[in-house]
């Protein structure tokens, strides 16, 4: 499946030409943390060393996932990565050293402070003390 408003398949780079029709949004990739975590992008993901969902009782509940911080350089709740339709975007949680998106051909980019960024598959998001988390295509 693919989003309705893709000219190309997000697979194969193909151009779409048949009809199209609904479906459910499938998984959109996978979260790699550079300790060997790795979570389903399905939903949001709240990253940090404790981190905590703010989200109203009721409402879909982010997914957590906990990073080593010896130091304690990130935060306790770090990014988020966020699904908003079939797209993905990460958001720095007002993190104490910042969030860098590092994407492969193009400099660092430092993610805004509660503002969001794209993604794309095959990005890298560093939190400091050589933590990184990659996005990568579902299988």
């Amino acid at each position: 499946p693919n989003p309705i408003h893709a000219p190309h398949c997000r697979v194969c780079g193909g151009a779409l030409t048949s009809r199209t029709g609904h479906v459910n949004r499938p998984v959109l990739g996978t979260l790699h943390a550079s300790d060997g975590t790795a979570l389903p992008i399905d939903g949001d993901i709240i990253i940090g060393r404790v981190p905590k969902s703010d989200a109203p009782e009721g409402e879909p509940q982010p997914r957590l996932m906990a990073v080593i911080s010896p130091s304690k350089a990130i935060s306790k709740s770090h990014c988020a990565i966020r699904v908003e339709g079939w797209d993905l975007t990460v958001e720095d949680l007002r993190s104490r050293n910042g969030t860098v998106l590092l994407r492969p051909g193009e400099a660092p980019h430092r993610v805004p402070e509660h503002g969001s960024t794209f993604l794309r598959t095959g990005d890298v998001i560093d939190l400091g003390e050589n933590v990184t988390l990659t996005i990568e295509e579902a299988r």
